[in-house]
Order: C-alpha cells, then structure tokens, then sequence
C-alpha cells in the first residue's frame, strides 16, 4: 500500500511540476502567487505573536523577547534583502519534496515554510518560525533530489529538536557572536549528528533510496568549488581574429585540497568523515526497507531544476564581481546550452566589469588567489591574472564586440556594447590607433617569410642551389610550431599579441566612425561614495543645491532607519521611526508636487515584492566596489519598471538617529549585519564623532536605473530629534529642489 501511494504521490508531483523553463531566455527567479504572511506582516507584530509560546530552553521572559527580537529582526532583514523568492519553480519544488518528507506529518508540515534564497554559498537553514531557506548553490551542487530530500530532513530535525533556541542560548553565553542570521546553520557537533541521524529515519520513511544519503556528504565537503569539474578547452577564450599564447594558460594540474579527515577540533561542525560514519551506524541499525526513489519529478525534470539554479550562480557571481567563477560557470553552461543569450549577456557583463576593475589595477579582486586555486577552474582565474591592462582591455573588447556581432537586435547586448564604447573613448590610457591592422597569424606569416627568404637567399649564394619555394604554413602548422613559449618568442613577438588582436575593427570604417560618436559623451568617472562625502553639509537651503535634476517623477524605495541607543540599534524603536518615515516621505511629496511611486516593505504585493527586489539588487551591485560603475545585472526588468512608472530614477534614503553623545559611528557599518544589501561603504562616511545628544544624519542616493548612473545624492546632518513633521520639512525642501533644473 505505501508503495502504491508513493507512485501516485510521484504520478500527482510530475503532472504539478511539468513547466518547461526557456534557458535560451532565461531571466533571473522572481516571487509568484499570494504574498506569504512571512514577508507582509510586521516584525514587532511577529515578536507579541511569539511571546504568546512558551520556549522552555530560554528562562524568563526577557530572555525570550531578546531572543524573538535578535531572530525575528534579522530574519525579516534577509527575507526583505532582494535575495529571497517564494512561489517560484524552485521553492515550489522544494516544498514538494518536503511534502513527501512529511506526509505522515501533516501538523508538523503545516508549520513549515521553504524558501529560496539567491545565494552561492552552498547551505540551508532552518529558523525557529518555521521558516527553511535552500540556497541556489546549494541546489547547483546536487546529484539528486534524494541528496536534498536528506538535507532538508536534516533542517527540519533541527527546528523540531529547537536546536535553534538552544543555541541562541549558548551563544549568547558565551559571546559567540552577533551575525545572527551568518549562524543559523551553525550548531554544535552533538547536535549536528543529532540532526543527521533523525534525517535518516525522515529520510526512509519517505521511501527515498538507501544509496544516495552518503554522496550528500561528497557535495557538502566538495560545495566550496565550482557546480562541475570539466577540464576547460583554452581555445575558448581565443578566436579568429585573437591569438593566445600558451604562455597565458598554467602547465601544472591544480590538485584538490578538501581533505574529509580535517581538523575540526576548533569547528562547530564535525568533519565530513565523522558525519558520514555515524550516519551509516544509524543505517545499519534499521531494519525495514528502504525506498527506491531519487528523484520524484524524473531525472529530467531534476536536471532543469538544478539548471535554474546553475543559472542563478552566474548572476550571483556577476553581481558581487566574481568573475573569474562567473567565466568558468558559464563556460559549463554553454556546453549545453550554446544558444542561450543569457549566457551571452552575462559574459558580456563580466568582461565589461573585469575591464572596469583593470583600469582601477583592481582585476585580482575579482579572481582568486594563486594559492587558493583548485581544480579544472583555475586555468581561468590563472588567464585573467596574466592579462595586463592592455591585454585585458583588448579580450575584452574582442568579446564584447564579437557577441554583439552575433545578437545586433538584442536590447541588452547593444546597451552594454554601448556603454562599453563610451567608457573606452573616456580611457585615456586605451587608443585604437596603438593597434595593428595585421592580424597576428597575418602578422607571423610575414615574419616567417622574411627569415625564409633571407635563409634562402643565404643558400644561393653560399650554394648555388636555387632555394625551394617557400610552403605556406597552416593555421595548424603554427599551432604546432609555437606550443610552447619559448617557441612562440623565437618566431614572433607574441607578448605583443594583443596589439593584433582588432584588426578588424581597425580595418571597420563604419565600426571606426560608431566609435568616434562617442568620443563627445563625458564620463563622470567620480566614484559615488566621494561625491556624497563631500556632501555632509549641515542643514541649510543651499545645501540641496547639488540635488537638482529636473525630475519631478521619483521611483521611492522605503527608507531605512537607525535608532542607536547605549546598547546599540534599538530594533523596534527603528522600525517603528522607518514607518513614520515612510509616511513623512509621501506626504511630503505630495505637498512639493512631486509625483512618488512608492515600492515599500509595507503594504506589498508580489508584483511590488519583485520590483523592490530588483531595484534592491541594482544598489547591492552598485556599492559592491564604490568606484566602479556596473552595468546594471537584472537590465531588462529595470528597463521594465522605470516603463511602468514612467520614470528611471529611483531615490533610496537611509536616516541614522542618535541621543548619545560621542558615540563612534563607525558601528553603523554594523547595519549591514542586520540589512545584508545596504550598502557598505556610504554607512563609512557618517562623522567620526557625534557632537549632539541629538544627532540625525539623512543620506539620499537618487539613481537612473536605465542606464545604471548616479544622478545625485548627499548626506545632510542634523541636530534635532526625529520626528514626522521635522523629517518631513527635509524631504519636502529634497523633492522641491529635486525637481528644479537650475
């Protein structure tokens, strides 16, 4: 009977889960469905919700409140971040899967909710609400669904132990640390085999197969590398028109380190081989049957889903200016699907950046390091390190070009193309005319020639022997004849191989006259942060000068807001001023007459949840290096939420509030602990020293989210209390002079 249930459940699951994802156009997972009350109701209403459960692992009460505070904050924060999506393909099937864990279960399951979360670390975790996050890297790194069915019924052996709460407990005992939502998945080792050895029994009763719980191990102690191991073909990176020597690629194989018997004396967790020893002791222990099932969905359908994920791993990396992975991942990628644009697009995205990021000598933070190179990747990161600037810009350009060569229609590929050109008329280290018209096989055809013929001229005269006429070697006889630098630097001048590396372009009279066109556009190269720490004025008209842009049509993502007391962030007082805030905002702007489209935490739907999402994305990348400016990742669903409001700029805006004198500020870099996205580097430009028992510091960012520029923005300080009606006198003076041209 238990197997004729689990074929229908199998039967029900492949005809709910049937839709076919189009990779050639693949656009990054957003939200579906109903809003989850998770993400719509309030944290403070969550917090008196919550403390009507009694949790007899923390003592008094006070302890649980700090405990539901701390928890239920940062959870809110990641579940409000820009990274998490509910109702998609992926959380849908997760929730499947947890379903079949489940379904002997069904009081237990009903408290559970799964969530994805756009992130390449490769983790789950499970929270004391109920709520489970899976990682998209965690879901590119499996083999099967068995191997996240276990993983999931490890989660869910965490939240029914509580081994959340016990370990607040302790780690508020012992000062473990403050990054509340970092240690989730981390406990301690007696409660790590705990939750392995419940998975097992989840796992069976589920009827999931006995042969695949030992391989998860294999895709958690592997997790740190890249979604597969395939040996790259160097050809990849050369083409027709570009010559690469050998000298750029490593001759040496890059040996895997991740050793299963490491030391975990100073680790939370126990090390893999401990972890898989004692699973296997619980297995030995059971005595009914197992399951036969792998993946409930089919393999095919298993394999799609995984894609998606892989998918996402190459925006993730993108976004935070990962490149040398980015390259890597999507080469992959493009074994199976060599026509997806998206995979184009991305690539052109990564060698835009990598341009940007040499013309700031900044390419190494982008790759990994020499000694933490492992396995079939490295050959990438090793490339890119060898690359000078020169080097770099010219691949660069050389694939930019070529894929926009291939795709002249796409909207996407011809902005980036463009954007691409006119940073490269701003560079005034970069000229066309320091490049050859000769390609580099025209190039070493000639030079070959001559030392043939000046040999052969040689032997007339010493021999009097009329010389053979010369053979004209193949592409395939010079391939052969310079496998090796020292080969390749006998013939020809091959570290100057770039310079033959456009010919075509230069050869281009039409791509020559495109290029110039852009000569006359000015690059504002001013790195964001430093224009907005030149801007801490304190509260006077003519300080909002600089904010005058003619726009009297704003995009307003919800403020945020930063109550710092003694102790630090007081969490619910900051909640409840961000929501004054977002009122004084509105209100304020309707007085100026300037028109607000508000896409606010508060009040959202799933559309406003998506698009809130993306403009959150758009400012992570944004900050990811203060001065670099990014073409924005998500292009097309920006392009399509400035043509729904019929606006592009966005203004994002931060109030930091305190009553302590002399506090040092530096600690609202802490913030980003709480908000993950916000940006680093503008929390760094709040004064060192806070000089009043009243202290307000309003930081305004307004962007164009279309063509990914910084329009204006400031911080402006203050010295009174914040409150509705003083916050909103300053954002009406902001909107009025928002709005003015002159």
């Amino acid at each position: 009977m238990r197997q004729l249930f689990a074929l229908l459940f199998t039967l029900f699951l492949s005809a709910s889960l049937t839709a076919q994802v189009d990779f050639d156009h693949y656009l990054t997972l957003q939200s579906k469905g109903t809003i989850p009350l998770d993400f719509s109701e309030q944290t403070s209403e969550k917090i008196e919700e919550g403390m009507t459960e009694r949790r007899d692992e923390i003592g008094s009460q006070l302890e649980q409140r700090e405990f539901l505070e701390k928890t239920g904050y940062a959870i809110d924060e990641l579940l409000h971040s820009g990274l998490v999506v509910y109702g998609d393909d992926v959380s849908n099937y997760v929730s499947s899967i947890a379903d079949k864990l489940l379904a002997g279960n069904p009081d237990l399951r009903s408290k559970l909710r799964f969530y994805t979360l756009k992130l390449n670390a490769t983790n789950a975790f499970s929270t004391d609400q109920g709520i489970i996050f899976v990682t998209t890297g965690l879901i590119s790194q499996l083999s099967s669904e068995a191997q996240l069915a276990f993983i999931l019924a490890h989660e869910i052996s965490h939240y029914t132990e509580k081994h959340v709460v016990e370990t607040f407990t302790w780690k508020k005992n012992n000062r473990y640390g403050s990054r509340w939502v970092d240690r989730m998945s981390v406990y301690s080792k007696d409660k790590e085999f705990s939750a392995d050895k419940l998975a097992v029994d989840i796992y069976r009763e589920a009827g999931y197969s006995k042969d695949e719980i030992l391989s998860t191990f294999d895709v958690l102690l592997y997790s740190y590398l890249p979604f597969d191991e395939v040996a790259i073909d160097l050809d990849y990176f050369a083409s027709e028109q570009l010559f690469l020597p050998d000298f750029l690629f490593p001759k040496k194989i890059y040996e895997i380190k991740a050793d299963p018997n490491e030391d975990d004396s100073e680790s939370s967790h126990p090390n893999i081989n401990k972890r898989k020893k004692a699973v296997e002791q619980r297995m030995s222990e059971i005595k009914g049957e197992w399951g036969m099932t792998i993946n409930s969905v089919g393999e095919a359908r298993f394999y799609e889903f995984r894609n998606i994920a892989r998918f996402e791993t190459v925006r993730t990396d993108v976004m935070q200016a990962n490149y040398g992975d980015a390259l890597y991942s999507i080469y992959l990628l493009e074994q199976e699907f060599p026509t997806s644009t998206f995979l184009q697009r991305m690539k052109m995205h990564t060698w835009l950046g990598l341009y940007q990021y040499e013309s700031l000598l900044r390419t190494k933070n982008t790759i990994r390091r020499n000694n933490d190179l492992e396995g079939e990747s490295a050959p990438v990161h090793y490339f890119i390190r060898k690359l000078n600037r020169k080097s770099l810009t010219t691949v660069a350009l050389r694939n930019i070009y070529d894929i926009h060569q291939l795709n002249p229609e796409d909207i996407e590929m011809s902005a980036i193309y463009a954007y691409s050109l006119r940073l490269l008329n701003g560079d005034d280290r970069f000229d066309l005319s320091d490049y050859s018209s000769m390609t580099f096989s025209q190039y070493a055809d000639s030079v070959e020639l001559k030392n043939e013929t000046i040999a052969n001229d040689t032997l007339v005269k010493n021999d009097s022997v009329k010389a053979p006429p010369a053979k004209k070697k193949s592409k395939y006889d010079r391939i052969k004849k310079n496998s090796s630098p020292d080969a390749i630097e006998s013939s020809v001048d091959s570290l100057k191989y770039y310079y033959y590396g456009l010919s075509d372009l230069i050869n281009d009279s039409s791509f020559m006259v495109e290029y110039k066109s852009y000569e006359s556009v000015i690059y504002n190269d001013a790195p964001i942060a430093s224009n907005i720490v030149r801007g801490q004025k304190s509260y006077r008209d003519e300080a909002y000068e600089d904010l005058k842009i003619g726009s009297s049509n704003l995009i307003v993502v919800e403020p945020r807001v930063m109550d710092y007391g003694r102790n630090g962030i007081n969490l619910v007082k900051s909640e409840r001023l961000e929501n004054m805030f977002s009122e004084a905002i509105i209100e304020a702007a309707d007085l100026a007459g300037t028109i607000v489209h508000k896409v606010d935490k508060r009040n959202l739907t799933t559309d406003t949840y998506n698009e809130r999402s993306v403009l959150i994305g758009f400012l992570t990348q944004l900050v990811e290096d203060d001065d670099i400016r990014p073409f924005p990742v998500d292009y097309i669903q920006l392009k399509e939420i400035a043509s729904a409001y019929g606006t592009s700029d966005v203004m994002f805006t931060m109030v930091d509030h305190t009553k302590q004198a002399d506090i040092n500020p530096w600690g609202v870099a802490l913030s980003a602990l709480i908000w993950p996205t916000f940006p680093f580097t503008l929390t760094l430009y709040i004064p060192i020293k806070l000089m009043s028992a009243n202290q307000t510091n309003l930081t305004v960012l307004i962007m164009d989210v279309e063509s990914g520029e910084f329009q204006t923005g400031n911080v402006f300080r203050f010295h009174e209390r914040v409150s509705k009606h003083n916050i909103g006198a300053r954002m009406y003076s902001l909107f009025k002079h928002i709005s003015s041209s002159n």
